[in-house]
């Protein structure tokens, strides 16, 4: 068996092993969808400011393509002054790399980090957080690290819209 035959049986194998207790790799069942929202405040969210998310390697790019992704959303518009927003979006994220080696050669991994935090402007009261867990995928690691945390951040907010809107909750003026 050829060492990269044999690397990817190993990798393969341990994906299977742990994809179940990574979260990365779950799917929403109907329970999940219908649950209440963890984080209702996020119906009244329009407007956001995306602000630096750290002094790590990458985190330029990582709050970029954040910025890009809310930017094509129809549900959340993107300011460029933390005054107009409703809520500003903070944290840390980057973009980790580590080189390997051994006798055969070595290749360079990088791995994706985020932790984020989307605080009210009025209140200050921090609305919604999510952790980035680190998977395997293909792409680059910071544009998995963005379109993972805007992925979560839709996903609590079509929750919190849903509820917001049976109980007949107002909303912030758009």
């Amino acid at each position: 068996m050829t060492r990269s035959l044999r690397l990817l049986l190993t990798i393969s194998v341990a994906a299977v092993i742990l994809a179940p207790t990574t979260g990365c790799h779950q799917k929403n069942t109907k329970e999940d969808v219908n649950r209440p929202a963890e984080f209702p405040q996020l119906a009244s969210v329009r407007h956001v400011y995306v602000d630096q998310l750290g002094r790590e390697e990458g985190s330029d790019l990582v709050r970029e393509k954040i910025r890009i992704l809310l930017i094509k959303s129809p549900r959340f518009k993107v300011v460029e002054l933390r005054t107009q927003a409703d809520a500003v979006l903070t944290g840390v994220a980057g973009v980790e790399k580590s080189f390997h080696s051994d006798r055969d050669g070595g290749y360079t991994h990088f791995a994706g980090n985020g932790v984020f935090r989307l605080v009210d402007v009025k209140s200050t009261e921090t609305i919604w957080t999510y952790e980035y867990i680190r998977g395997r995928s293909r792409g680059s690691a910071s544009s998995r690290v963005a379109s993972l945390t805007v992925d979560q951040l839709h996903e609590d907010t079509k929750r919190a819209d849903r509820d917001a809107a049976t109980q007949g909750s107002p909303r912030r003026a758009q």
